[in-house]
């Protein structure tokens, strides 16, 4: 794919999975924002990535709720080739929440959507396609008067699935995020 293709492909994605809010028909529970930082020491791979959270009300059930994200990172490579890329991804994101105490709820999640990507190298790395899926497991914890606050860890794997060759996924250690709702 050309530049200018893949540009505008990735200028539109970011639009339609930011707007998402716009379109939803229930009331909402929660919408926030999230920080990660995240690395893989086998690759040297770190960067960091920002998402935005919309929980529908229709979504949230006693002990597990459903939230959408949309995210966009930014990846660097410590090796020698295309060192930097940029992924846009959008996901529905599963969590099971455990019942504790009124202000600290610990939560298991697991997520699986598109994903687009500025380059189809990233160091040693060929994805075959600026198309790929983001898998992302995690777990954490929410506190605060409203549980507004969250700090988690989250495994992120990308990769196309197999649907394209050559088909060298990455995988990202989030060690830290930080999420807000309000």
């Amino acid at each position: 794919m050309n530049s200018r293709i893949t540009r505008n492909i990735f200028i539109t994605i970011f639009l339609l999975i930011f707007a998402f809010p716009i379109f939803a028909e229930s009331g909402v529970a929660w919408q926030g924002i999230a920080f990660s930082y995240g690395r893989n020491r086998t690759d040297k791979i770190d960067g960091g990535r920002v998402a935005y959270q919309f929980l529908p009300s229709s979504f949230s059930w006693k002990y597990s709720a459903m939230y959408f994200h949309a995210s966009a990172a930014y990846w660097h490579i410590g090796s020698n080739g295309n060192h930097h890329i940029y992924i846009l991804a959008f996901a529905p994101t599963f969590r099971v929440q455990l019942p504790m105490a009124q202000y600290f709820q610990p939560f298991l999640e697991a997520s699986i959507g598109p994903a687009v990507l500025s380059k189809r190298d990233f160091g040693h790395h060929q994805f075959g396609s600026h198309l790929l899926f983001q898998d992302m497991l995690g777990g954490g914890f929410a506190f605060g008067c409203k549980k507004q606050f969250e700090i988690s860890y989250r495994y992120l794997h990308y990769s196309n699935g197999g649907w394209s060759y050559p088909n060298n996924g990455i995988n990202i250690q989030q060690l830290i995020t930080f999420a807000y709702h309000f």
